[in-house]
């Protein structure tokens, strides 16, 4: 995974690109990959009709609805729902039919390969001063959903992503964002490609 120092990733930053269904716009973060293919994907998609859900196989994927209401997730079995600021964590592989009970949304999501990569996505309000220490094979995001957050000082302001490996976040009261950690499993030794 990257050993790339602190990168922040404006909102505007990120090119829009219509789903195939036209069911939606998906904006891409970042990513990463070694030689079996996609290592994670960080992307926010615009979501304003119903439909299915891609299929990701071998990954593991985590929604987090950012704007809106909520959305819920069919699957065969269960039906999962995707609250604001909740994060719902699902297999790449299972069958999801989309539902929108309460009009469009914003997801920000998360698509890693689980045999590779440890994920964990948490939602994290201000006021808060953490300090985050470099740690081998570990890549952090932050995505500020509200408010302001300083990395090292520097803004990350709302709809903003920024990737680091290490540093002090410091988030203003009133404020959220949405924190993910990747970490590579003991058992998986790979080259990687670098972040995108």
């Amino acid at each position: 995974m990257t050993d790339a120092p602190l990168r922040i990733i404006p909102a505007e930053a990120l090119r829009p690109v219509a789903w195939v269904n036209g069911g939606g716009i998906t904006r891409e973060i970042a990513a990463d990959s070694d030689a079996a293919g996609v290592l994670w994907r960080l992307s926010l998609a615009d979501v304003d009709r119903e439909g299915p859900f891609s299929e990701f196989p071998a990954m593991s994927r985590t929604l987090t609805v950012v704007a809106g209401d909520g959305m819920a997730l069919e699957a065969p079995e269960e039906t999962l729902q995707a609250k604001p600021l909740a994060p719902v964590t699902f297999s790449g592989t299972l069958p999801i039919m989309g539902r929108l009970p309460n009009g469009p949304v914003r997801n920000f999501n998360l698509i890693y390969r689980e045999s590779t990569i440890e994920a964990r996505v948490a939602l994290q309000r201000g006021p808060l001063e953490r300090a985050y220490p470099a740690r081998a094979g570990i890549q952090r995001m932050i995505h500020v959903t509200t408010g302001t957050a300083r990395l090292d000082g520097k803004a990350v302001p709302a709809g903003a992503t920024a990737l680091f490996r290490s540093g002090r976040l410091e988030l203003e009261a009133g404020a959220a964002l949405l924190a993910v950690q990747l970490a590579l499993r003991q058992n998986a030794g790979h080259q990687h490609s670098g972040d995108r």
